[in-house]
Order: structure tokens, then C-alpha cells, then sequence
């Protein structure tokens, strides 16, 4: 646990002390004469960028804002070639360099095509493929050895914020700049132009509070969960103390109170609706409720959402009790799985899954190689046993002649979206980490997860309208993932409508598959039989590109940049198919890397090198 060190940085003006420098300077802004930034959306203007940016995500007007170019600092001038090869440059069009050694000299990496790659339209690379090109900037980032955590690439991967000129002087959006000046706390980083919908029914415009401004008997009375989470979290604090020799963490009561109060509660559950629900779409939104919810899963809520709120003068304690957390959730699913037999389904144990599945997924983002062993060595593996025991893998709604009630519906779709979001983690790790699948596509016979509509319909009648207009047996989707992946290698294909199982395809039934493919290739790789598999594999891409195609046409551009992680299929398809392309090949410059000389790595700076040397392949 971080303690709460004296602070030594005081302010020349009113004394207020600090324990970072940045902070200092951060809060002397708020001493200068005038205002230097203005909101595009109201005109209200801020003294100090930390708070300017944290008022853009809250301004009643920020639909109103308008796109205006940003500066991005000073690029470096010299050419792809040159920069790629880290040699001097002239800088003219052709470089010297360049026209010495016969190749093409361009500059697109100055123009923001810098991660760009040929073969967006699938298949062996011809002439006609080499003007069409995709950007893997999301990739290189995700993957960034540098960063604190992987969800710091979030950040970096959204599009041009809403207008946010000051008044005076010019705005540097670099990510070391926003993370000077706090915008970036020291434990986690709040995307405030994450361009998600906004949450209409959790605490809208609060901010997080680190004041104990409530004591025991209050927190107890007014929020017995959250009380009842200290005191589990102390108590697993004492015996992780007593019986594990690896923990050597601290708890401190105090700091606790002030963590897990009301106020920080409500702001990090709207942080993790807007945010994380994007991506991992497992809890139901509209029957959520934050007085009845379990303690584990709120714990999970909580810790999700405050990577991306921002902490009152940028102090940040959550990531102290990250490892606490893990322990707690996973101590609880063991005792309501047990040990033999299936165990009946209860609402508890339902969100029981989902908490330990978001803890474990927060775990193994973290820059932490222990951390990463911990969670893939024994985490992972009780999830995906848990689902095999339940048998959620299987879960299918019924195509019955009338609808399910909304109750019944919500209830089996939780149950595969479990199943299928444990799989996804288990296939996101593999690919990471280069590590063989615990998850098969053969074991993936129940339904894909309903449309998104259905799933976040608000009331039952709501949901009855929905399936209303969407058309009779709506609520069940037409393939497995399985049967999906099946059609996708199958030597028999005719056409999109006459071959492919799944109707209605969205992209985020292209995420699901997408991965299944990576998956499905690595383990050819690992098993020796990837040069056979290979023509499966690349009419496979062919076809999920031809999907995407379709899918992401009936999407205007503002719906596919809502579409979360989701949006980047095509950086995946991409590396999924170079990947197998130059492994299968036996091309040294794959075969003999640290990512292929080795399994289950514990950090992800030998995938960021891979994808580095396919980009230049």
C-alpha cells in the first residue's frame, strides 16, 4: 500500500504544500493574473489546463464544440527511410540518401501516416494493394514498452479533441506534457476525449474527492457496502500477511476512509460506464444498482473507474489496493464454485464472475511482471474452469415463437457474455504474451453476444420495443462463434449472404472473430503446422476483411469512432495475416526474434519489436 509521504513543495503564494514538484507548478497556475485557457463550449475560461480539460468533460455545450487543428510540438523533418534506418537526412525530395540507394524516399510519417502499412485489402500485396494502406499507431502504442500500463494507449489512440484553444500561447497535446501537468496522475490517467457517450444515471459532473469527510458509523449507515469493503479488504490484508511470504503490502485504515468514500464511489462507477462498459460489456447497465450490488463487484467497478476520474490535486491511492482486490475477488469466487459438482447460479455468483474477470483484466494491463505471472498462472485459469463448469460456454437463447421476458433475457445474456469475455481475455493474453490458448473456438457453441440495442435497452418496454422493430426472433443471434470461425477457413465459400452464418454482422462480432484467428494461427505456430494451415488462414483474413467492409459501411463516422477498441479490426486482420505470412515463410527476421524464441513472455516489449520488424517486412 502507498503511504501518504510529508509533503515537501510549498507554494511561495499561499503556503499550500505538495509531494511532486509538477503539482506545485501545476497549482501556481492558479495564482497568475488572467485566464489562459477558454472553453469552446461556453466561454468560461481557467487558469490551469488540469482544470480546464476536467471542465471540457462536464460543460453542458461540449456538443456545440468545434474540431480546430491542435499543435503537436516539433516533428523531426528527416525522411521515412532515413528515420526508420536512424541516419542523417538533407531532407530534400528525393533525399540524397535515398536516390544513392535506389528506393523510394517519402515523408509520410509527417503527414500522420508515420504507422501506416500496405495490404489493407487482403491477400498477397500487388501493385494496385500498395495505395491502400492502414494506420497500426493503435498497435504500437498498445504495445508501448514505456508505459506505465497498456490502457494508457486508450489515450493516445482517440481522435482530435473538441476545440480547446486558450487564450494565450499555444497548447503542446503531447503525452509527457499531459503528463506533467497531472492531467496524467502518477497511478492513472483519465481520457477526457475518449468521445463516449455520456452516462446519464451516475453522478454526472461529480469529480472524485480524497477528504475523509465521513466517518465509520456514517459510511456505515449511509453506504454498507462500501464500509463492509474496508473492512474485507483489512481483513485480507491480515491474512495475506499472515500466510503469503510474496505479499508485502500495507494497509492503512485511514487512507482507506478517504479512498472509499460515497462521493469517489459515484464518480467511479460513472468512469467505468462511459469507459470501460465499452469494452467489456458484461454487467447490464439499465438493472445496475449501486446499493444492492455486491461488494466484489463494486470493489471491481470502483478500481476500473478510477483509472480514468480525475483524483482532487492529482493524488491517486487506488492502484495501492489493486492487489488486495485480486485476492478478495478471487477468494470468493473459489468458495462459491467449490469443489464439486455445479454449483447452482445465483446473482452473486453472476457478478462474482464478472469482478474477478475486470480485476484480472486490470491486473494484467499493469507494468508489472509479477503481477502478469500471478494473474496468468493461476487467475486466468479459475475463470476459464469456472465457465467450463457452469457450462456458460454453451448458453444459447431459445428461438421460441414469443419473446423472452426482460428479467429471463438479461439473465442468459449475462451468462454467455461472461463466457465469451473470458475467452477474449484469455485470447488477448495469448497474443500479448505468446502464450497457447486455454480457450478453444471449439468449445464456443453458444450464441454471439446480442446486438448492442437489446442489451442496453433501459426498461422492458424498451426492450420489447426494440425487438419490435428489429424483427422477430431478434434476440437470438443466427451462429456460434464457432460456427463462425468454421465458415470463415471453409474451402466452400460462395458469398457474404449465401456462406457466412452470423446476420446482422457488427463490428463487434468482427472483434470477437478477428482474435479468433490470431488465436487459431498461433497455435498452428506452436504445434509445427502453421505452413499447412496457412491457406485456411489467409482466405479466412480475406473474408473477415470483406465483413468489416460491409459492417463498418452501415456506421457513419462518428458511430465507428464510438465503437471503442472495437474500431481497430483491421490493424488486428492485418497483423494476424503478416504475422502467419512471414512466420510460414521461415523469414529470418520473424523466426529469429525474441517473441518467437520463447513462450509465455511477461512483458510485451518483445510483441512491440515484432510488430515493429513487420511493419518494415
Amino acid at each position: 500500500m502507498i503511504s501518504v509521504m510529508s509533503a515537501k513543495f510549498a507554494c511561495s503564494t499561499c503556503g499550500r504544500k505538495y509531494q511532486h514538484s509538477s503539482h506545485l507548478r501545476r497549482h501556481e497556475n492558479a495564482h497568475l493574473d488572467g485566464a489562459g485557457f477558454r472553453c469552446g463550449g461556453c466561454d468560461g475560461t481557467f487558469a490551469r489546463r488540469d482544470v480546464w480539460r476536467k471542465h471540457i468533460l462536464r460543460c453542458a455545450n461540449v456538443g456545440q464544440m468545434v474540431i480546430s487543428p491542435t499543435k503537436r510540438g516539433r516533428k523531426p523533418q528527416v525522411c521515412d527511410t532515413c528515420f526508420r534506418s536512424r541516419l542523417a537526412c538533407d531532407t530534400q525530395t528525393p533525399c540524397s540518401r535515398c536516390e544513392a540507394r535506389g528506393v523510394k524516399c517519402t515523408y509520410d510519417r509527417l503527414s500522420g501516416r508515420s504507422d501506416e502499412v500496405a495490404g489493407a485489402s487482403g491477400g498477397a500485396l500487388t501493385q494496385a494493394d500498395d495505395n491502400t494502406k492502414i494506420s497500426i499507431s493503435f498497435l504500437l502504442n498498445l504495445t508501448d514498452p514505456s508505459a506505465e500500463s497498456m490502457v494508457e494507449s486508450i489515450l493516445l489512440d482517440q481522435l482530435e479533441p473538441p476545440s480547446l484553444e486558450p487564450v494565450t500561447g499555444d497548447v503542446d497535446f503531447e503525452f509527457l506534457d499531459m503528463l506533467q501537468d497531472g492531467f496524467l496522475t502518477d497511478d492513472g490517467f483519465f481520457p477526457w476525449n475518449l468521445g463516449c457517450p455520456q452516462s446519464e444515471g451516475w453522478a454526472s459532473g461529480k469529480q472524485s474527492d480524497m477528504s475523509s469527510d465521513q466517518s465509520c458509523h456514517d459510511l456505515a449507515e449511509r453506504a454498507p457496502t462500501l464500509a463492509r469493503i474496508i473492512q474485507d479488504l483489512q481483513t485480507g490484508h491480515l491474512e495475506l500477511s499472515a500466510t503469503d511470504k510474496t505479499y508485502n503490502g500495507t494497509f492503512d485504515i485511514e487512507l482507506a476512509r478517504r479512498v472509499f468514500t460515497i462521493s469517489n464511489r459515484d464518480a467511479f462507477v460513472e468512469g467505468y460506464f462511459r469507459i470501460t462498459h465499452l469494452d467489456f460489456p458484461m454487467t447490464h447497465r439499465p438493472s445496475f444498482n449501486v446499493d444492492t450490488v455486491s461488494p466484489g463487484l463494486l470493489l471491481a467497478f470502483f478500481l476500473c473507474g478510477s483509472m480514468y476520474v480525475p483524483i482532487q490535486d492529482g493524488i491517486s491511492s487506488t492502484k495501492g489496493f489493486f492487489r488486495l482486490a485480486e485476492e478478495y475477488v478471487f477468494r470468493d469466487l473459489d468458495e462459491q464454485i467449490g469443489h464439486s459438482g455445479r454449483p447452482a447460479v445465483t446473482a452473486r455468483l453472476l457478478e462474482t464472475l464478472q469482478a474477478a474477470l475486470l480485476v484480472h483484466c486490470l491486473q494484467y494491463s499493469m507494468k508489472c511482471d509479477v503481477t502478469r505471472r500471478r494473474n496468468r498462472i493461476l487467475r486466468l485459469p479459475k475463470l476459464v474452469s469456472a465457465v467450463r463448469i457452469l457450462g456458460f460456454a454453451q448458453i444459447c437463447h431459445q428461438p421460441t415463437e414469443h419473446p423472452p421476458t426482460w428479467r429471463e433475457f438479461v439473465q442468459e445474456e449475462t451468462k454467455l457474455r461472461i463466457a465469451t469475455w473470458t475467452m477474449l481475455a484469455d485470447w488477448q493474453q495469448g497474443g500479448m504474451f505468446h502464450v497457447p490458448p486455454m480457450v478453444t473456438t471449439y468449445e464456443m457453441t453458444g450464441d454471439f453476444p446480442c446486438l448492442p440495442e437489446l442489451w442496453e435497452a433501459d426498461t422492458a418496454a424498451e426492450f420489447e420495443a426494440t425487438i419490435a422493430s428489429k424483427g422477430k426472433q431478434c434476440w437470438k443471434r443466427t451462429a456460434s462463434i464457432r460456427q463462425a470461425v468454421e465458415s470463415l477457413m471453409s474451402d466452400k465459400w460462395q458469398s457474404i449472404e449465401q456462406s457466412f452464418p452470423l446476420q446482422s454482422t457488427t463490428i463487434y462480432d468482427l472483434n470477437l472473430l478477428v482474435y479468433a484467428l490470431h488465436t487459431t494461427g498461433r497455435t498452428a505456430l506452436l504445434m509445427g503446422l502453421l505452413p499447412t494451415a496457412m491457406p485456411a488462414l489467409s482466405r479466412a483474413a480475406s473474408r473477415w476483411q470483406d465483413l468489416w467492409r460491409e459492417a463498418a459501411g452501415r456506421l457513419s463516422p462518428e458511430e465507428l469512432r464510438r465503437g471503442g477498441l472495437a474500431r481497430h479490426g483491421p490493424e488486428l486482420c492485418w497483423l494476424a495475416r503478416k504475422f502467419a505470412e512471414a512466420a510460414a515463410s521461415g523469414d529470418t527476421r520473424l523466426t529469429e526474434s525474441s517473441y518467437l524464441s520463447g513462450v509465455a513472455h511477461e512483458s510485451i516489449d518483445e510483441l512491440h519489436a515484432v510488430i515493429k520488424r513487420l511493419r518494415d517486412l
